[in-house]
């Protein structure tokens, strides 16, 4: 964390109230008070208290890749806390609303504002991907719409965590990942890859535009749901293959 010699206020100061909160960590709103703007403060504090040291490290190593991610639609990090106690990474804070609150208000939205925020998701996480880092939780409540509607952010990049890993945090009673929004491998505990991005990425986009989430087992296609959406086109079955 960098502070300023000439005065004792800490650079960052954090809000009281949780601004967002899920698996393991939460979001804090701040401000940096060396450069005037505001902040959010990612807390991975447990991390401290479930990990031995060279665990804690290679989570700081990977903090670091994270810090290199620079994309119009992923909030920039401005810097971490590896203090005693602490692992925060402190990111630019998006004004707007999650997909997931946008959902709820006011439904489904339309197909033409759907496709501008996923293009953008899509660039943002093919430019993740191409520096090795996987998002592992897309979803709604991941997704920031600009209050002009025409941005979307990708947020709450995390970790790396291993099988192991996640087994650690969930006994000390942490939830890791959002099954619903989940591949199979990663709700198996398969290892992962990039593709689970992408299953994750076009199951929000699903719930976008229907307004609700795909109910297990009971898949309806777009078309039925919105009749502005034109049914898949070219896509042909093998002989034999269920319908």
């Amino acid at each position: 964390m960098v502070n300023v010699s000439s005065t004792t206020e800490p650079r960052f100061s954090l809000q009281p109230v949780v601004h967002g909160e899920g698996g393991f960590a939460k979001v804090i709103k701040g401000r940096d008070n060396i450069l005037e703007r505001d902040v959010a403060v990612k807390v991975l504090d447990q991390i401290t208290t479930a990990f031995d040291e060279p665990d804690q490290e290679r989570f700081r190593r990977e903090a670091r890749i994270l810090a290199k991610l620079s994309h119009p639609n992923i909030p920039a990090i401005y810097d971490v806390d590896f203090s005693e106690g602490r692992f925060h990474i402190i990111f630019q804070f998006i004004e707007g609303k999650t997909l997931e609150q946008l959902i709820s208000e006011e439904g489904r939205a339309d197909i033409t504002s759907v496709r501008t925020w996923f293009r953008q998701l899509a660039l943002a996480v093919q430019h993740a991907h191409d520096l090795g880092v996987i998002h592992r939780d897309i979803k709604p409540a991941n997704i920031i719409i600009t209050p002009d509607t025409e941005s979307a952010y990708l947020v709450d990049f995390g970790i790396a965590l291993s099988n192991e890993d996640a087994e650690k945090l969930t006994l000390s009673g942490y939830v890791v990942g959002t099954p619903e929004y989940m591949s199979p491998e990663q709700r198996s505990g398969e290892t992962i890859d990039s593709r689970t991005d992408v299953y994750s990425i076009a199951v929000t986009m699903y719930e976008a535009l229907a307004g609700k989430a795909i109910p297990p087992g009971q898949y309806q296609a777009l078309s039925l749901i919105d009749e502005t959406i034109p049914p898949c086109a070219g896509v042909h079955r093998d002989e034999g293959a269920p319908p």
